[in-house]
This record gives C-alpha cells, structure tokens and sequence, in this order.
C-alpha cells in the first residue's frame, strides 16, 4: 500500500499543479499551458490528440516523481508532517527551477510549433510556481493519508531498495509508456518539425 499511496499523491499533486498552470494561463500572465505544450511536442499541432498525449504524459510524470521525492524524503529522515510537506514544497522549488531553465534553453528555442518558440522568464516562473503547488500538494497528500516514508535505516543503499521495492511496479507502469511516447516523438524536436508545419500552413 505504501507503493499505492505515492502514486495516488502524485496524482494529487499533479492535479494541483494543472489547476495553477491552468490560472496562470488563463490570466495571461504567461503562456503555462503546459499539457498542450507537451503534446504538441510529440504530436505538432495544439489539437485534441496533443492535449490527450500531454495530459497522459503530465500524470505519468506526476507519479513517477512522487517516488523520487520519496527517495529525497528517506535521505532527509526527518519522520514529522511539518519537515515533510516543507520538504517537498522546497524539492517543488528546485524542480521548477531545473524545468523553467531547460524549457526557456530547449523548448522555447526547438519547439515544432513556432509559436510556441522563445520562452522567456515569465514561463519559466510560471514552471516554478507550478513544481512547487505539486511538491506542496504531494507532501500534504503523503501526511493526510499516512503514509509510510522511507528512513535511511541501516544505510543509503538498504533505503534505496525499500523504495525500488515499492516504486518499481510504478514506474515500470508508467514510466515505460513515456519512454516510449518520446522516444517515437524525438523526430519532432528536429529540423523535419520545421518542414512538416510549413507543409501544414
């Protein structure tokens, strides 16, 4: 059940992460709609199916993640709510941090739609303002639902594996799928992206 608890508060926590890029883009205060940008990333274009793909992307990503936290909550060892969901809000920082520079360097300058091309800042805050809202609402989901967190116990590698041990089914349920999905989707982040929307307009 442990396994099932990280999953369902990253769930939680992606869901809180879509609400808030979700205001921030209809506020227009940046671009943050970001299970189109995603999609379109695979599919080219901005249609339902981009949505559909960056929306089943978004949530796999989501629960794939709520295990890496796992692993930085068992390396923490601090075993309270408050230490945890403060935690994990600050690892949602740092996340957002890391997406908002890779998106402004890479995304914004090979996304296959052009319009979708040169990021700027305000994205990027936007990406940090959203990791955070997750790491917030996953932490909170954790302490509301009880659920166990790892401890370091006799060592790094014995905490390692009690989390493979429970992650794994996981990550290989949805981790995979994603592996795939880019991986067919690698095509569009190249110079062919470029050709197929010219022939498209």
């Amino acid at each position: 059940m442990q396994g099932l608890g990280f999953a369902i508060s990253g769930i939680v926590g992606a869901t809180a992460m879509l609400l808030v890029m979700n205001w921030i883009h209809h506020r227009e205060w940046a671009y943050a709609d970001m299970v189109r940008t995603i999609g379109g990333i695979i599919t080219g274009s901005e249609d339902r199916r981009a949505y559909g793909m960056g929306l089943f992307i978004h949530y796999s990503v989501g629960i794939v993640f709520a295990f890496v936290y796992s692993v930085l909550l068992g390396l923490a060892n601090i075993q309270n709510f408050w230490g945890n969901l403060i935690l994990t809000s600050v690892g949602g920082f740092g996340h957002g941090l890391i997406v908002g520079l890779v998106i402004t360097i890479s995304v914004g300058e090979h996304h296959p739609i052009k319009q979708r091309r040169g990021s700027g800042v305000e994205i990027a805050a936007a990406h940090v303002i959203g990791h955070t809202v997750y790491g917030l609402a996953l932490g909170l989901t954790l302490g509301l639902l009880r659920v166990p967190i790892p401890r370091m116990g006799e060592g790094f590698i014995e905490m390692v594996q009690e989390v493979l041990g429970y992650a794994t089914p996981w990550v290989l349920l949805f981790g995979a799928p994603i592996l795939f999905v880019l991986i067919a989707g690698l095509p569009w982040l190249g110079p062919k992206a470029d050709h197929a929307t010219s022939e498209r307009k």
